[in-house]
């Protein structure tokens, strides 16, 4: 690929070039999820040894520029050539968790998700995400520890836009009433394709979260994260290496036959310069807001609502951004 041909998606990633127009703010991955799932490895023998659910749902999204975040805790990139989007989507989703004890205290965990975003009037905003986590828990007097790898590949319009690689490393504390502490390191590498190599980048991150079981009368749950990240570009251009920071909290709650849930996050992304020599270093901020209501048709199947929405605003106005969604899921247990 010529360097020229690179650089013009740097301008356009930074909003030099003339006209640029770039993708949307894209569904939130999974892999946050899937963390948590192989975090709880350790007490997995005392639930189920396998878990499958599937997800079928629809919706409509609206983001007032056209920027994509390829997962909850990264940064915002635009893509030339794309448009802002404001259009109805069907998605499909799948995700299971396997456990499988190999002595008293050593354990596997193998924890996979799929899913894919159709927006039919405009297929230019297809999303689909595939992770797969297997990992190794050793219980200790002291709570489990956990060693694993992280697979996961990112479509956008049908073509693949990132592979990542890592491995991670975890230490959950469960108390005797549920509530659990839970901390995982991880180092990954992110990979593009040619036109968009100038993205690859190496990062580490570190995630602490607590659980709260029945915190409070009529309260189901209560979950803190806090996340630390420092990723690096691997070729060399400072304004593509950043330190992000998210701090995050979910209630969960029952009231009538709907079990109901509210959450919220901040995060912060400080980039090491900007794009413009004459500009400070670019800073991005959002907050986030999402609510969903859950009511059980069947001991297997559930029917979930949900409205998200979170703004973006930076120190370069291509970044400043204000997203909505709403959708409705049939959830399958099998």
């Amino acid at each position: 690929m010529p360097q020229g041909r690179r650089l013009t998606f740097r301008q356009a990633q930074y909003g030099r070039a003339p006209g640029t127009r770039s993708l949307r703010w894209a569904a939130r991955s999974s892999g946050l999820a899937l963390c948590l799932l192989l975090c709880s490895g350790a007490y997995a023998q005392d639930t189920a040894p396998a878990q499958l659910s599937t997800e079928i749902g629809f919706g409509a999204e609206h983001q007032t520029s056209a920027l994509v975040r390829l997962s909850p805790q990264g940064e915002l990139i635009s893509i030339d050539g794309q448009r802002q989007l404001a259009s109805s989507h069907l998605r499909l989703g799948v995700q299971g968790f396997a456990n499988w004890q190999l002595g008293d205290a050593l354990s596997m965990t193998f924890a996979g998700d799929a899913s894919q975003k159709r927006t039919p009037a405009t297929s230019e905003f297809d999303f689909a995400s595939a992770s797969l986590q297997p990992s190794l828990h050793l219980a200790t007097p002291m709570g489990s520890l956990g060693w694993g790898l992280t697979l996961q590949r990112i479509d956008v319009a049908g073509s693949t836009l990132r592979d990542v690689r890592g491995t991670q490393l975890d230490w959950t504390v469960v108390e005797a009433d549920g509530s659990l502490w839970a901390t995982l390191v991880e180092f990954s590498g992110n990979r593009h394709p040619e036109a968009y190599a100038d993205l690859d980048g190496s990062t580490t991150s570190v995630m602490l979260q607590r659980r709260l079981v029945q915190p409070g009368a009529g309260l189901e749950a209560l979950d803190f994260t806090a996340y630390l990240a420092r990723q690096r570009n691997d070729r060399g251009f400072d304004e593509l290496s950043y330190r992000s920071a998210m701090l995050s909290a979910t209630l969960q709650w029952r009231w009538g036959h709907w079990d109901w849930s509210a959450g919220t996050a901040l995060q912060t992304v400080e980039f090491d310069a900007s794009a413009f020599a004459q500009d400070a270093a670019r800073v991005d901020r959002a907050i986030s807001l999402d609510l969903a209501l859950e009511h059980e048709l069947t001991p297997r199947q559930a029917l979930r609502l949900e409205h998200s929405a979170a703004r973006s605003v930076s120190t370069q106005a291509l970044y400043d951004n204000v997203y909505q969604q709403v959708a409705i899921k049939l959830r399958t247990t099998w």
